[in-house]
């Protein structure tokens, strides 16, 4: 089924169809609800992009956003899971599983996941 990168489905079904060419396996997807991402990771964007590769002090860079994510998931107590201590990936993947900006990027290799990614409503 050939389509256009900007070809919208109509139906379900159509794009079931078209996602059976990947069942085998050795494709990864992203489901992103807004078609300008790059390959970003959400804390990644939240930074300025005349801020996002500097060493000016003004905005939290990249790693500082995410050294704060896990002291603070620490200080709350969100730093176990069935009595053992979370590695900071760990906390983090955690995290990102609740929404937060992480320096993590979700892919997957289910084609029906990433559109369900796609298409979730992002509260604000």
């Amino acid at each position: 089924m050939a389509r256009t990168e900007s070809e919208p489905f109509e139906t379900l079904s159509d794009f079931l169809q078209w996602a059976r060419q990947f069942d085998d396996g050795t494709y990864v997807f992203r489901g992103v609800p807004n078609d300008e991402y790059r390959i970003q990771a959400a804390a990644y964007r939240r930074v300025p992009e005349n801020e996002q590769n500097s060493e000016d002090k003004g905005f939290p860079t990249f790693v500082e956003i995410n050294t704060t994510l896990v002291r603070e998931a620490r200080l709350r107590g969100y730093d176990q899971k069935e009595g053992r201590p979370l590695s900071n990936l760990e906390i983090l993947a955690d995290l990102q599983h609740f929404k937060a900006a992480t320096c993590l990027i979700d892919f997957t290799y289910s084609a029906q996941v990433a559109l369900w990614f796609a298409c979730a409503q992002v509260k604000s």
